[in-house]
């Protein structure tokens, strides 16, 4: 006959774990709510800058080698990743790294600053 193993649960770990995890939920929430101001400005100077989309997805390998999709603020024109190939000749690194000092795919920073000036 097969004996059946009952799990324990240390309550000491469980009340510490909780109230780890509660203040986590409610610590993000709060920086979502600070920060929502500033991503707001972001958002309006990425538009009036270059137009939609504001987000850049881009996929990369999480834990265990699992593929997930990450968003942040696009702080390149539209369709970089098109002209990438035009721009192979002026990298600078050597491997996978691709980098061009000011690089003319990026937002110009004068723009943004006179949108972020006019917000204000």
């Amino acid at each position: 006959m097969e004996k059946i193993i009952i799990p324990h649960y240390n309550t000491e770990n469980f009340n510490y774990y909780f109230t780890k995890r509660l203040i986590d939920i409610m610590g993000s929430v709060l920086l979502i709510i600070l920060l929502s101001p500033l991503y707001f400005l972001i958002s309006l100077t990425i538009y009036f800058c270059s137009g939609l989309p504001i987000f850049f997805s881009w996929k990369i390998i999480g834990f265990k080698g699992k593929p997930l999709s990450s968003w942040k603020f696009r702080t390149m024109i539209q369709d970089a990743d098109n002209y990438k190939q035009d721009l192979l000749d002026n990298n600078e690194m050597e491997g996978p790294i691709f980098k061009i000092k000011d690089d003319p795919r990026i937002l110009r920073r004068d723009v943004a600053d006179a949108t972020a000036r006019k917000a204000r």
